[in-house]
């Protein structure tokens, strides 16, 4: 093969990474001048900065979806169920699954934190449905930005273990720059991105792992303070432990929050003992992958069939 026709083949592994970074990064610079042109020619209010602060990450966001998606389309016989993002029959069990993980791995944590002393306090209420729903696609676009595309071809090309590494390394780099973050939240952070991707590759869809992530996001926002070091304006709870104890600060983490404490560690740890029980997978995008159709009517036929062969 010559160079020119690998440098345009749309099946090899780093054409395929090399044009989900390109585009996202072109996306990216787009997004950004838009938002420095309209802001440079109009008078920007307080509500409409908020307004912005929101909106256009999301579009950045939703435009990272559609460049995996038409990376699929790219491939021979390219199916956009195979992305694992187009949901599916059994794509509400993969959101519950996801859902009660995040509210269980949360649900531990102030549990310790009431055993140790810390209290719940309520706060004045604020939940923005802007700010809610500008978490929850950034949630979603993350899962579909480290966990998609790039997750799989890495699998396909080096095998499991460094497709997760390598994801979970760019995951946890990318939460450097928040404020606050420090050696304990960057493990934290890799390490959820490790049990995030295992759950992906296992299940073949991202919705496991993207509810989690809506979920996590959300909780920590409104009931227990900063999320990831961000103070994303939504409140309605907080978690209030003994600042004066090392302990604590080392269990609940800092003004990071939650997710620079030692209790998340353990957390996510636990999560690890019981992945078998998280995972479910998805034989709609599996099939999708190998280039098949799936029913549950030809899955059914086909069972009988082999069990009558075996008879």
């Amino acid at each position: 093969m010559s160079i020119l026709a690998r440098i345009t083949d749309p099946t090899h592994w780093i054409n395929r990474i090399v044009y989900v970074l390109a585009a996202y990064t072109l996306a990216a610079i787009g997004v950004s001048l838009f938002a420095t042109i309209f802001t440079g020619n109009v008078e920007v209010s307080t509500s409409l900065s908020t307004w912005m602060g929101a909106i256009i990450p999301s579009l950045l966001w939703i435009v990272v979806t559609l460049i995996v998606i038409l990376e699929e389309r790219r491939q021979p016989s390219g199916s956009t169920t195979a992305t694992g993002i187009i949901p599916t029959q059994q794509t509400p069990r993969l959101i519950l699954r996801g859902m009660l993980w995040g509210m269980i791995m949360l649900g531990s944590i102030a549990g310790m934190g009431l055993l140790l002393g810390a209290h719940f306090e309520l706060t004045e209420l604020n939940i923005s449905p802007l700010a809610v729903a500008a978490i929850t696609i950034a949630a979603v676009g993350e899962e579909v930005l480290f966990r998609s595309t790039i997750l799989r071809v890495l699998n396909e090309r080096f095998g499991s273990v460094t497709a997760i590494l390598v994801t979970s390394t760019l995951f946890a780099l990318a939460h450097t720059g928040n404020p606050s973050a420090a050696g304990l939240s960057w493990v934290n952070t890799f390490l959820v991105a490790v049990i995030l991707a295992t759950v992906v590759l296992r299940s073949g869809s991202i919705w496991t792992a993207a509810a989690f992530h809506v979920v996590w996001n959300l909780m920590v926002a409104l009931c227990f303070g900063s999320l990831s070091g961000l103070d994303t304006g939504l409140s309605a709870a907080r978690m209030v432990v003994d600042q004066s104890s090392e302990l604590s600060r080392l269990l609940f983490g800092d003004s990071y929050g939650i997710e620079s404490g030692l209790a998340c560690t353990l957390s996510i740890i636990i999560s690890f003992a019981f992945l078998r029980h998280i995972i479910v997978i998805d034989p709609y995008v599996i099939a999708a992958r190998y280039r098949i159709s799936f029913t549950r009517t030809a899955h059914a036929n086909r069972s009988a069939t082999e069990i009558g062969a075996d008879e």
